[in-house]
């Protein structure tokens, strides 16, 4: 899973929940990722990304393949998210332009079954770059089925000699999954496949779509801008029963979330501040 590509990078902890889509996610700064706040501002290719409550679903709509970067900055510091990012921030990077087709195929048990395409292509004034992905998992444990189906679509203009260009990026993805529910420390311990009747029908389903419309350029040697609008819609149908002593939860979220970033940076030349930033 994405969020599980952070535990190469110092200074995150992972929280696993290993219950159908919500898998799990990272934290830092002592943020407990089980927490009411997750504090950190999500971003894939600098368009928003959180949910409302702050936590980071949207973080599925980056295929694994076609991530070239990632940046975390821990902490309040960046003057381009202020206190939108509590803990800290992380912006996912896919790759842009480029002449080259990969493949990946997964297998593995448990129903492991994983297909990965992503496709670029470059010439002229125009850069293309598209991904599709399917992945099928029984699961360790009894009731975790999951599928996820995944497409990604990017387009960016650059005039000849020109100083500027500007792009298009759509991301739709869909996950289904069973969930296997929680157990007493003994059984993990003892049968940790085990998934209790009462959770025959937990599971949920995910539905994410993003989309955003970008320029970009520079003015001279010293002065860069971006500008960007973009939508999130996040829709999600969780059932799920924590114990035999409490009943089943609908929990149900929809959510749009529509927004324009603007920023202009500039670099100016000034004796004994070489990397002013304005």
């Amino acid at each position: 899973n994405n969020w599980e590509l952070f535990g190469q990078v110092p200074g995150v902890m992972l929280t696993q929940f290993g219950q159908g889509t919500t898998s799990g996610k990272f934290s830092m700064r002592a943020f407990n990722g089980e927490g009411e706040i997750n504090a950190v501002k999500l971003l894939i290719d600098g368009v928003p990304s959180n949910s409302n409550d702050g936590n980071m679903p949207y973080i599925d709509l980056a295929p694994r393949l076609d991530i070239e970067s990632i940046e975390v900055v821990r902490g309040t510091n960046d003057p381009r998210y202020g206190l939108h990012n509590i803990a800290g921030n992380v912006d996912i990077t896919t790759r842009t332009g480029g002449n080259d087709t990969d493949v990946r195929l997964g297998g593995g048990a448990y129903g492991l079954a994983d297909l990965q395409l992503a496709k670029g292509i470059e010439g002229g004034e125009w850069t293309q770059n598209y991904f599709v992905g399917v992945r099928h998992s029984d699961g360790f444990r009894d009731h975790a089925q999951s599928d996820k189906f995944s497409l990604a679509g990017k387009w960016f203009y650059q005039p000849s000699g020109a100083n500027w260009q500007a792009g298009l990026i759509v991301r739709p993805h869909e996950h289904t999954a069973d969930e296997p529910g929680y157990l007493s420390a003994a059984d993990a311990q003892a049968t940790p496949k085990l998934s209790y009747a009462i959770s025959a029908t937990d599971g949920g389903k995910r539905q994410l779509d993003q989309i955003s419309l970008r320029a970009e350029g520079t003015a001279g040697k010293t002065l860069s801008w971006q500008t960007m609008v973009y939508q999130n819609e996040y829709s999600d149908e969780r059932w799920v029963r924590f114990s035999a002593s409490a009943s089943q939860q609908e929990r149900d979220t929809y959510e749009t979330h529509q927004g324009l970033r603007a920023s202009a940076s500039w670099r100016p030349s000034v004796n004994g501040l070489a990397s002013l930033v304005v």
